[in-house]
């Protein structure tokens, strides 16, 4: 879209210029009557004929312009939209970063409970032993856990993270 709005920009200003010069001659009428190619017509100083063709050839370049600044302003508005389009997105990636944050932070915990305990408590895996205490701290860490992501599923919430 930026090539295009600095095309549109360059032919704007060649529009404006052809359009400027156009005025300036239509606005002099020494330099209308030199358009003249016989003598007589120059005595007579008759340069409205000129005058209406200059008029003429002027009004495709207004409608030129009028349709050059339509353009740049579907431009500017397709630009707009992209933007919004983008930071949506981006606020989604934001988002799924956030809960992949908060999920990883839960799980880090239970790595940390089971890191200081896990060679340290009995189970019945191994074929002997009592297992209630290994039962007492996987439950403990799984409530823990589930409580722990509920809080932080309503505290972003109620911060209207999400």
């Amino acid at each position: 879209l930026l090539n295009l709005k600095k095309s549109l920009s360059k032919l704007e200003t060649k529009v404006k210029e052809i359009q400027e010069e156009l005025v300036d001659i239509l606005n002099d009428d020494e330099e209308m009557a030199e358009f003249f190619l016989s003598s007589k017509s120059k005595e007579n100083q008759d340069i409205y004929p000129i005058e209406s063709l200059l008029e003429f050839v002027e009004e495709p370049f207004e409608e030129i312009a009028n349709n050059i600044l339509e353009i740049k302003e579907n431009i500017d508005d397709t630009q707009e939209f992209i933007t919004f389009m983008a930071n949506n997105r981006r606020n989604n990636i934001i988002r799924l970063d956030l809960i992949a944050t908060l999920v990883t932070a839960v799980f880090s915990f239970f790595a940390v409970v089971t890191g200081i305990y896990g060679m340290n408590v009995r189970n019945n895996f191994g074929g002997g032993g009592e297992s209630d205490g290994f039962w007492l701290i996987v439950g403990s860490i799984f409530v823990f856990g589930l409580i722990l992501c509920l809080w932080l599923w309503k505290l972003i919430k109620r911060k209207k993270v999400l």
